[in-house]
């Protein structure tokens, strides 16, 4: 007997968005998994049990390639399909309409608190039409995951007696070995201490805060680890503040290679500045990463993830509009080896706490019953 299908929607590259990448390993543990996404280019492949299925963009405007995704016919649409699960707002209408003809169940990730993004501050008629995508197609899933209690409640006031499930952002790794050559790589001149920044290089994220910093900051090199259209605007800012020799971009890399490189770094930033109430409410995938690798904190004062770092004494917390907050921060941790060894420690301890294998088995649960239901009709 054939197993249940699984098929995941996505915007973006599905071999660098790791929380897309989690769902859909531990889906395959019990289900046949497939992913669709919208990527850079045509191409099919198989990777841990999931096959992917890429549709190139039409246009490096996103906005112009969306309708020709959302109304994708291909075979996926055309076959048995138990649970459609869209993994962002901008697939869930492939997603919405697949489900329908194929009449199966929809699950709704919202990862981020999506009508509130730092994006869509300033422009009330792109929030005015995320927002109404998001309550036309939303509200037809059986039910919506996110990744904190914060977010949870907004979204459980949105959708009424929908049941809306706490999937965390933490790593399934175990043992990391640093990679031995970033630095090398990077040419990190000797001794200085690296302070990554890791994620999309995007608007809110704390990249103008840490570049401004290294004037001040001595002995010491910034490190953003992704991709994003902010690249080019920071890479300016490095010029004109005359630290660009200590500032270094490295593109996104597969999840599978991340934490090697994120281990081979000394401090982790999680800065994101309270542009929009996604943001304010973030619980980021690389806060945990950070842990995971062992690596002491500089964070922003979010509610959620400021809990996470009080509760685990992993790092230090600064308002991301306070530059002097900042960079007094990383003087402390750049100049003080037994202060940054002991948030190392409590880092490291933390990591064991925020593991993926309960939040899979949450998933898993809610899939299940969705796949039951379609046996009881």
């Amino acid at each position: 007997m054939p197993l249940p299908r699984v098929c995941m929607t996505l915007v973006g590259d599905p071999r660098t968005d790791s929380r897309s990448l989690r769902f859909a390993r531990t889906l395959a543990m019990r289900y046949e998994v497939c992913v669709l996404s919208l990527g850079e280019r045509e191409e099919s492949f198989a990777q841990d049990g999931v096959r992917y299925e890429v549709i190139e963009r039409r246009s490096a405007n996103l906005a112009k390639s969306l309708p020709n995704f959302w109304g994708y016919n291909g075979q996926l649409c055309m076959q048995a399909v138990s649970v459609w699960l869209a993994c962002d707002l901008y697939s869930l209408p492939l997603a919405a309409r697949a489900s329908r003809k194929t009449a199966s169940v929809l699950l709704f990730d919202s990862r981020e608190y999506y009508p509130y993004i730092a994006s869509l501050t300033d422009r009330p008629f792109r929030r005015w039409f995320w927002r109404g995508v998001e309550w036309k197609y939303g509200r037809g899933a059986g039910a919506v995951f996110t990744v904190n209690h914060s977010i949870a409640e907004r979204l459980r006031a949105r959708y009424p007696g929908k049941p809306v499930v706490v999937v965390g952002n933490y790593p399934d790794a175990d043992e990391i070995v640093p990679d031995q050559n970033f630095r090398r790589r990077l040419h990190i001149p000797s001794g200085h201490i690296l302070l990554l920044s890791q994620g999309g290089v995007q608007r809110g994220r704390g990249g103008a805060l840490s570049v401004r910093a290294l004037r001040r900051l001595e002995n010491c090199t910034l490190v953003f680890l992704g991709s994003g259209n902010e690249e080019s605007r920071l890479r300016s800012l490095a010029e004109r503040c005359g630290v660009q020799d200590r500032v270094r971009f490295h593109p996104a890399v597969p999840s599978k290679e991340l934490l090697s490189l994120t281990a081979a770094a000394d401090i982790g930033l999680c800065i994101i500045e309270h542009v929009g109430e996604s943001y304010s409410l973030a619980l980021p995938n690389k806060l945990f990463e950070y842990f995971a690798a062992g690596l002491p904190v500089i964070a922003s004062d979010g509610p959620e993830i400021a809990r996470v770092v009080r509760e685990t004494s992993a790092g230090l917390l600064i308002r991301p509009d306070d530059e002097e907050g900042f960079i007094a921060a990383c003087k402390s941790l750049i100049e003080n080896e037994t202060l940054r060894a002991a948030f190392a420690a409590r880092a490291r301890e933390a990591s064991y706490r925020f593991r993926w294998k309960s939040e899979g088995e949450r998933l898993l649960n809610v899939v299940r019953e969705a796949v039951d239901s379609l046996t009881a009709r």
